[in-house]
């Protein structure tokens, strides 16, 4: 016997011969009860996740959420540590310019 009909399956053809609750899912009878979610108040602007700080010769430095610092150049990242502050970032991502053999002296903050 079958339950086809000439436009597709059934829902009840789909739960019989799979797990309920992914026909549930399909035709959307879960249990799970959707809220509006409103916007709450206070936060403001997101940042980005990264910023850009300063850039040399083709290098940019990068800042992320956590304060971690990173050398982006040519699409690779290179890891300079955990920052307290953005002029801490920018004086160790001098020091690995320097260890590296670029010239630091070309440096430019962006956000000055």
């Amino acid at each position: 016997m079958s339950h086809d009909r000439e436009n597709g399956l059934s829902p009840f053809d789909i739960s019989h011969h799979v797990n309920l609750a992914v026909a549930g899912a399909t035709y959307g009878h879960n249990a799970e009860v959707h809220r509006r979610v409103k916007p709450r108040e206070g936060f403001g602007d997101v940042k980005p996740w990264s910023v850009d700080i300063a850039e040399c010769d083709w290098h940019v430095l990068s800042l992320n959420r956590q304060n971690e610092a990173y050398d982006r150049f040519n699409g690779s990242y290179a890891y300079i540590g955990k920052c307290k502050s953005q002029k801490e970032a920018y004086s160790r991502w001098v020091n690995y310019l320097l260890s590296i053999g670029v010239h630091a002296e070309n440096a430019v903050m962006l956000n000055d």
